[in-house]
């Protein structure tokens, strides 16, 4: 297990040394420390996010999240391309594709849940609140219920 550097956070993972997994680990991380990168290179030209589609025979694919935002980064792409060939790493980059991201679909809200009872359950839930003096946390439970759906009565 390698030491831990200050102010570094512990990670969840180590895989085993010298193993397949622990290569692929190192070559994800290096991903990511390329992505973050280019990230930091490219928030420098363009001003909205972009996302690392990935790198394939010379072509870098990126992702941008509007039309507006792609017709920029196209205008800009032989700059682009300038600033990223001078970048360790991204020297082999010959192209940049650009797409766009779909929009995420907004959460969907789930409906509210509503109880209702009718008005002989809501008196007999108080009947039963009041009948019984020796249990008072039920007592106030019972109440609680029959006047928090007493306003929300069901023929």
């Amino acid at each position: 297990m390698r030491p831990r550097r200050a102010g570094r956070p512990l990670r969840r993972f180590q895989p085993a040394p010298h193993s397949p997994l622990f290569e692929l680990y190192e070559r994800a991380g290096a991903w990511e420390r390329k992505s973050r990168a280019l990230q930091e290179s490219l928030r420098l030209i363009l001003p909205t996010p972009v996302g690392f589609g990935g790198l394939q025979g010379g072509v870098l694919t990126l992702h941008c999240q509007s039309s507006a935002d792609l017709t920029r980064a196209r205008f800009m792409n032989s700059q682009l391309l300038g600033a990223l060939q001078q970048e360790p790493g991204w020297r082999q980059v010959r192209q940049i594709r650009w797409r766009i991201r779909p929009p995420e679909p907004p959460a969907r809200k789930l409906p509210e849940a509503r109880r209702s009872l009718s008005t002989e359950s809501c008196a007999l839930l108080a009947s039963l609140a009041d009948a019984s003096p020796k249990q008072p946390r039920l007592a106030v439970a019972l109440r609680r219920l029959s006047s928090a759906t007493a306003g929300q009565v069901k023929p």
